[in-house]
């Protein structure tokens, strides 16, 4: 994640003898958040689902009421399902309750389990995708 840091220095003299201080700040830079539950705590068998939410941050100000904010553009999700457990079911993956499609909206390799969500909409100040997914035990 990207941050800011930014260092703040005062000087000068106190009783005749030079002094100095500084400070540093470190703040996160993000209009994003992403969050990721399952639909059972404890998994034997069946599918289980996954839903992944994935947040514009109100990045407006606070003191502007004519702030916009801004979008987040070229929105990707990655996750990665760990192939020796489980598989990807097919035809499962929903992109804001509707069906994806493989290679256009999503990529899915099951050699090393990454999927890619490739095909997100920008994030208008506020909104969200929520994509979900099946796997199944191997």
């Amino acid at each position: 994640m990207a941050q800011l840091l930014n260092r703040a220095d005062a000087s000068g003299t106190f009783d005749s003898v030079p002094i100095d201080a500084s400070t540093e700040l470190s703040v996160e830079l993000s209009a994003l958040s992403i969050t990721k539950t399952a639909d059972k705590a404890i998994w034997v068998r069946d599918n289980l689902t996954y839903t992944i939410v994935v947040r514009n941050i109100d990045t407006r100000d606070p003191d502007d009421p004519d702030d916009p904010g801004l979008p987040v553009t070229g929105v990707e999700v990655t996750d990665t399902i760990d192939p020796t457990i489980a598989a990807l079911v097919a035809g499962s993956v929903m992109i804001n309750n509707n069906p994806a499609v493989e290679g256009t909206d999503y990529t899915y390799d099951p050699v090393s389990g990454l999927l890619t969500l490739i095909s997100l909409d920008d994030l208008a100040v506020g909104g969200s995708h929520t994509i979900t997914f099946q796997v199944s035990s191997v």
